[in-house]
């Protein structure tokens, strides 16, 4: 509905939210990153850098801290 209307800056910050929600239920570490990646994306689109790179940064802590097997 928010990409929809165009709304980046709040895309993103509900991508961020559901990537902090999926961390809290414990799902599957891959799922966490995509949500923070899509989150980075409409921060971008945004023209929210600093908060695009705060979503990228959590992201790659997301993939150190749950390395693949």
């Amino acid at each position: 509905m928010l990409a929809a209307a165009e709304d980046w800056f709040r895309t993103g910050q509900a991508w961020g939210e559901l990537a902090t929600t999926l961390t809290a239920a414990h799902v599957d570490p891959q799922q966490v990153t995509d949500a923070w990646n899509h989150s980075a994306t409409a921060y971008t689109q945004a023209g929210a850098e600093e908060e695009a790179t705060t979503s990228r940064t959590n992201a790659t802590d997301t993939d150190t801290d749950n390395p693949e097997p």
